[in-house]
């Protein structure tokens, strides 16, 4: 029984998992419908990130393309 067991509690695991990706989801877009500027929104979903996907920190920014590429 204890692999029915573990793999239980992996298929709840995962669960909890895509559920807190479809609540940061669902609150970025939010934030994003409120925000009035994109640094405003960025620290949003950092918040966000942080408090209800359970990350240790975040990041988003824009980054620049590098035009020295070509």
């Amino acid at each position: 029984m204890g692999e029915v067991t573990d793999n239980k509690e992996a298929m709840e695991r995962g669960l909890r998992r895509a559920q807190r990706l479809y609540s940061v989801l669902r609150l970025a877009g939010r934030a994003a419908a409120k925000a009035a500027e994109p640094q405003e929104l960025y620290l949003e979903i950092c918040r966000i990130l942080v408090e209800e996907g359970g990350f240790k920190m975040a990041w988003v920014g824009i980054v620049e393309p590098d035009t020295n590429l070509i």
